[in-house]
Order: structure tokens, then sequence, then C-alpha cells
């Protein structure tokens, strides 16, 4: 994974030189991705003042830009955002992929973001529709060329994406033990593992939406344990 942030302080829309040659790169290392960018230089994506062309990218508007490579998979993990207004509560943002699976195959664009979790969506879940300023640190990760997970700074929830299904599933850490993300796992059993800046650890049940064990890291040391107060750890993680 590369990741390639636009150059600004999170708060502040790209220049239009900037925008422009952040598209022409993504635009030259995936050709057919050009259709999912607006044309002309505007730099807050119509989508957010309900008019026309909705449904591309504005490249002002990137905020956090993850390129992603296995194989011949190519993948874009982009991250837009834009407000209406000068007041913060209205900074919202879209999450958004484009994929290639093979230089000879079409782009395909998909809003992540518009992805269903049960009656709500991504976008609900995730608390898009009002992010700080300046704008959470983004944590991803892609594995086996199928699961791409997300997470945006503090915020309890890890997003999973399968490739394969189109699906997404969004597992929700306990909000009083979450710290900033700094790493996602997926193990090869399915669970999905969250390490937290400040050490903290939450394990999660591909069939369980909730962490089922919460741990510290410190030191090459890990102890985890669950809610009726057992634990484990390493040799010396109790103490």
């Amino acid at each position: 994974m590369t990741l390639r942030s636009p150059p600004h302080a999170g708060e502040k829309l790209l220049s239009v030189a900037a925008a422009n040659k952040l598209a022409s790169m993504v635009r030259a290392l995936m050709p057919q991705a050009k259709t999912f960018f607006l044309s002309g230089d505007r730099i807050c994506n119509p989508l957010f003042e309900s008019k026309e062309e909705k449904d591309k990218i504005a490249a002002a508007s990137i905020i956090d830009l993850r390129e992603f490579k296995d194989g011949d998979l190519r993948m874009w993990l982009i991250l837009e955002g834009c407000s209406t207004s000068t007041s913060v509560s209205d900074y919202s943002a879209r999450l958004a992929m484009i994929s290639q699976t093979h230089p000879d195959t079409p782009s395909k664009l998909v809003w992540l973001g518009a992805k269903p979790i049960g009656a709500r969506t991504v976008y609900d879940v995730l608390g898009l529709s009002a992010i700080p300023l300046p704008v959470p640190t983004t944590t991803a990760e892609l594995y086996e060329r199928r699961y791409l997970l997300f997470s945006l700074g503090d915020r309890p929830e890890v997003l999973n994406y399968e490739l394969d299904t189109d699906k997404a599933t969004v597992f929700r850490a306990e909000h009083s033990r979450t710290g900033a993300a700094f790493r996602l796992y997926s193990t090869r059993d399915g669970r999905i593992v969250r390490l937290d800046r400040d050490g903290s650890v939450h394990i999660f049940l591909p069939s369980q939406q909730r962490e089922y064990l919460s741990g510290r890291y410190v030191d090459d040391e890990l102890v985890v344990f669950n809610d009726a107060g057992f634990y484990d750890g390493t040799d010396e993680g109790a103490r």
C-alpha cells in the first residue's frame, strides 16, 4: 500500500494545480479511471449541493488517497470531503474505491459510503456526514486481494469490504477503550484485529459486529480480556 496524501493540512481544499496533478497521476496509472473524475476546475463536488454529475469524484475535494497493488490488481481508496458553508459541522466526506483487476480489464468505481449496513449505510455508520477538522488520519489495509479494511481517526468502527462479494460489514469497538487506529489486520480464520496508537487492541469475530476480546499491547507484551473479566497474555503481560 502506498499513501498518497494530497499536499494540504486536511481542512483546506486543494489548489486547482495540485488537484489536476493528483487526478493526472491516478489517470496515468489507471487510464480508464478518467471517466470517474469531474471535468473542469471545480473544487467542491456538486453532490454536496445536489447538482449534476454527483456520481463522479472532484479531484480538488480529495482529502486522502491510498494506492494498493497486488499482482495485476490496482486499487485506489479515496476520501473526498467538502463543506457547503463556513460551518465546521457542515464538513462531510464520501468514501470511494476505484479498482482494476488487470491492465486489460475495465476499471470500476464503487461508492463504499453507499453500501448498506442493515437499515443504514456506511456513510451513516462511520459518521461521514459530519467529520471533524482537521480531518482525522485514516487507516486502511488490503488482504488476500479481497478484504479491504478501513478506519477513520479514533472512531470505534472498522469497515470490512469484500471485493469478491461487494459486501460491506462494520465492526464496532468499545468506544471508551478506543484510540486512534494505527493498524488493521485480517487473520486467516476471518478475525479482524485493530491496533490503536495508544496500544489498545480490539479483536472481532466474523460473526459478531462488536469486539469479543479487548487488550493492550505495550513493550512487546500483550494482554487480552473479555467483558467477564477473564484475561490471558504473553509471559510478562500480566505484570
